[in-house]
């Protein structure tokens, strides 16, 4: 479908995050990646604009997700900068059921493993 998209003779506007391949293992191709490599092959121009602010999030998970970028996937563009939210990546794991978290993980299996712990927290009436 890729192919059939990049063959069209019009512009595109491609939006998307290279690092969030959820279904790379079910061998989903980083659609951003090839429209790049398609652009070089085919010497037609593509610019790259990134997300430099979010409101998703504070300062201290953007930090985090940089670091992780910058030293798991070796990146090196513009750094991502939280928005106002407060939140806390040093408190750990809250040990009350209603405080909201965040976890990283470098696999959907080790991420899955946290979510079970997280929910079984929670007493079974209150699932």
């Amino acid at each position: 479908m890729l192919e059939i998209f990049l063959s069209q003779s019009r512009a595109k506007i491609i939006v998307g995050d290279t690092h969030q391949q959820i279904y790379a293992f079910r061998g989903a191709v980083d659609g951003l990646e090839k429209v790049v490599e398609v652009g070089k092959e085919q010497n037609f121009p593509v610019k790259t604009l990134y997300l430099t602010q979010s409101f998703r999030f504070g300062p201290e998970i953007a930090f985090l997700a940089n670091s992780c970028l910058q030293e798991l996937k070796r990146v090196s563009y513009p750094a991502l900068v939280g928005g106002k939210s407060q939140d806390s990546i040093s408190k750990g794991l809250g040990k009350d059921v209603g405080e909201k978290i965040a976890i990283t993980g470098r696999t959907n299996v080790r991420l899955f493993e946290e979510m079970v712990e997280v929910v079984c927290r929670v007493p079974p009436g209150r699932r």
